[in-house]
């Protein structure tokens, strides 16, 4: 999935085979990662959602990441990423207010 090398090696494989839950990632990942990596984070799951390669591949790339358990549904899988993306926001919203 060439173009989302930062999605993967950067945001995603905070989750490569790690017990904590997707709350306790994020937060992690946005205290440690400062304002313009979590921008920079929503960003590249936003662009990896509207990819149009087929939902299958896509779902597939993400469970092969993350190695946790995840539906087997490609939609599931998918709406899993969005829940991380929307997380991450609502993590980050405290400390842009100017």
């Amino acid at each position: 999935m060439g173009g989302h090398e930062f999605l993967f090696e950067q945001v995603l494989s905070n989750w490569y085979d790690r017990e904590e839950s997707d709350q306790e990632i994020v937060t992690e990942m946005t205290t440690l990662g400062g304002v313009s990596y979590t921008s920079r984070a929503i960003e590249a799951i936003q662009c990896f959602l509207d990819d149009l390669q087929p939902h299958s591949i896509k779902a597939a790339a993400i469970r092969a990441e993350v190695w946790r358990a995840l539906p087997n549904d490609d939609t599931e899988t998918l709406e899993w990423l969005a829940g991380i993306k929307q997380a991450i926001k609502s993590a980050q919203s405290p400390t842009t207010d100017s």
